[in-house]
């Protein structure tokens, strides 16, 4: 039996059967949660410096290179991730892309057009792309002044047809 700790409100069927559920949809991520129990479950960390590199990464994914959905208490747990060995340059070296990668990502954002002032949209048909794929250029299209809302439309890895939508918090996609 495993516990389920996330900051994603539930859905209605977990499809699991944990024996501890602790869902705080305030976090910034279910790596700060963790971070926060450990001094409540041990005395003792057992904690290895790659494990608190990945907690370390799954945070600067989930607050968008700590961009979004931070504040003090997220600051505090990468500090204690730090004090456990956790290498920011590594975890930085592992969110790069490859040089595919980001042509594919930079050929999406140029076929991007503004449908309303605020509004971007990127059909993409030329090749199959993974949906981290797609949400992550949703996210380079909020990086341009003015845009509100960002959606990226492209077919997946598996041949299906999938919309990666991202607000900058004034529409809700």
């Amino acid at each position: 039996l495993q516990p389920f700790i996330d900051h994603h409100r539930r859905s209605t069927d977990m499809g699991v059967k944990p024996v501890l559920v602790y869902i705080e949809a305030g976090a910034s991520s279910a790596s700060e949660l963790v971070t926060e129990m450990i001094p409540y479950v041990s005395t003792k960390t057992d904690l290895s410096e790659l494990d608190a590199t990945f907690m370390l990464t799954g945070m600067t994914i989930d607050t968008d290179h700590w961009h979004v959905r931070t504040g003090a208490r997220t600051f505090d747990a990468a500090s204690a991730l730090r004090k456990y060995g956790a290498d920011p340059q590594m975890s930085n070296e592992w969110l790069k892309d490859t040089y595919s990668e980001f042509a594919l990502k930079s050929s999406v954002i140029a076929c991007a057009k503004q449908y309303e002032p605020g509004i971007l949209i990127a059909a993409y048909d030329s090749q199959k792309m993974t949906r981290s794929l797609m949400s992550q250029a949703a996210d380079s299209l909020l990086e341009i002044q003015g845009v509100q809302a960002a959606f990226v439309v492209a077919d997946d890895d598996l041949g299906l047809t999938c919309f990666s939508a991202r607000s900058a918090g004034k529409i809700n996609v």
